[in-house]
């Protein structure tokens, strides 16, 4: 038996970023669970009349002006994948009750502030609910590949440049930080910058044996995404998001032979990251089929805790 899905808010991430792409590209909640052969796409739910009739035209799937509407015709739902903006996400996260699901996506973040993601964490464990938070590079196999090989010890610098924002895109930095080291043993913020909807910040996260140092790009004329994981051998340079990435191990100089030089190497998978729902639709299966347990939703929540910290925190001198 398929599982039955229902996606609340039907914008980008919910269909448009795959509206008129490539086949072979995944990018949105609709495409990737009407491609998965274990789920069946119920529906979805948003205001606009343009972006229900995308979504009927697209998926041949109804589509409801409101959650009520989507409730009548269908009183229960094994997963609800919310789209919604972040604001809403407390309100519509207990509105979808009612369908007693068995799982609930929500995209990140969780919500708009650490004190309402922990409410839902705590309605979700009330209720018997899994919890899945899409920051989808915890799931996507190069991304889990280089956690198992990074050694704490051996690591010098880990350098992340970013566009567009500390909640918005640092954020996915910060947690991904989180899913390969844990909490940081501090935060010290070096500058900040309040920008239109959110803040520009340059800070460090300091763990025992190495620092993260995040670079804010505010003011230039290109998105900028890029992860740089130095080590003792070996190099990590993933840009580009993540849609890019190239390895290095350290081997013999032929010039000079008392040192070493690195030397690009394809040990690691190159990142999938055109697929990425492809992968969480994946593992939210696991978690609903073979009892897979994930612990994201802590370090979800952390990673509020942490974007507020830096947030409002004194500056470093």
């Amino acid at each position: 038996m398929k599982h039955r899905v229902l996606i609340i808010g039907l914008g980008k991430i919910a269909l448009g970023f795959d509206l008129g792409n490539n086949e072979n590209e995944t990018f949105s909640h609709t495409k990737a669970f009407m491609k998965h052969p274990a789920f069946e796409l119920l529906g979805g739910v948003d205001q606009s009349e343009e972006r229900r009739k995308e979504f009927t035209d697209y998926s041949q799937a109804n589509a409801f002006s409101t959650i009520d509407e989507a409730y009548e015709a269908y009183p229960s739902a094994d997963v609800i994948s919310i789209c919604t903006p972040t604001q809403l996400r407390l309100s519509i996260f207990l509105d979808v009750l009612k369908f007693n699901p068995k799982l609930v996506i929500i995209e990140k973040p969780l919500a708009s502030s650490a004190t309402e993601a922990k409410e839902i964490l705590a309605v979700a464990e009330k209720h018997g609910i899994k919890l899945y938070v899409n920051y989808m590079r915890r799931v996507e196999p190069c991304f889990t590949e280089i956690r198992t090989r990074l050694t704490h010890e051996k690591i010098s610098k880990i350098i992340v440049h970013y566009t567009n924002g500390l909640f918005t895109n640092a954020s996915h930095f910060i947690n991904l930080m989180l899913f390969y080291f844990g909490r940081p043993d501090s935060i010290s913020v070096i500058s900040r910058e309040k920008t239109e909807n959110d803040y520009a910040a340059d800070f460090v996260l300091k763990y025992k044996h190495f620092n993260v140092f995040f670079i804010a790009h505010h003011k230039i004329g290109h998105s900028l995404g890029e992860l740089d994981i130095i080590c003792d051998d070996e190099r990590y340079d993933i840009y580009d998001w993540g849609f890019q990435a190239k390895f290095f191990k350290a081997t013999e100089d032929p010039l000079f032979p008392d040192l070493k030089t690195l030397t690009e190497s394809d040990e690691i998978k190159t990142p999938r990251m055109d697929i990425y729902m492809e992968h969480v639709t994946d593992h939210i299966e696991k978690m609903l089929t073979l009892n897979y347990t994930f612990d994201d939703v802590n370090d979800a929540i952390a990673t509020t805790e942490i974007c507020e910290y830096v947030k409002n925190a004194a500056l470093s001198v």
